[in-house]
């Protein structure tokens, strides 16, 4: 993955993070406490929250992505592997990935 989506910085940073049966898109922006940003779906990817949800970037580090199999996260996921063990262990990698001891959660739906 792009090391940009390291950076705090307030202009957005996107790219993939690689993880076992799926490549996860991500969009990054802000600076501060990180909030993990999960999208509704099942057909649903993160587009429908922006540009709104980019306000709480003066504040917090907003985390999106597209959640396995959905939106930019399609490549190479085979739908019978995606779970309820899948749903958990993504945000879980991604905060990993991160070096974060925990984040928030923001769901919609």
């Amino acid at each position: 993955m792009d090391r940009h989506l390291q950076s705090n910085m307030s202009a957005p940073h996107e790219g993939y993070l690689h993880f076992p049966g799926a490549e996860l898109y991500c969009r990054v922006l802000g600076k501060g406490q990180p909030i993990f940003v999960l999208h509704g779906g099942p057909d649903f990817d993160h587009n429908y929250l922006l540009p709104e949800m980019d306000r709480l970037a003066d504040v917090f580090r907003l985390i999106h992505c597209d959640q396995r199999g959905r939106g930019k996260s399609t490549g190479n996921v085979v739908p019978e592997e995606i779970s309820l063990q899948s749903e958990i262990a993504d945000p879980d990698a991604v905060r990993a990935y991160f070096r974060l001891e925990s984040l928030a959660l923001l769901g919609s739906s």
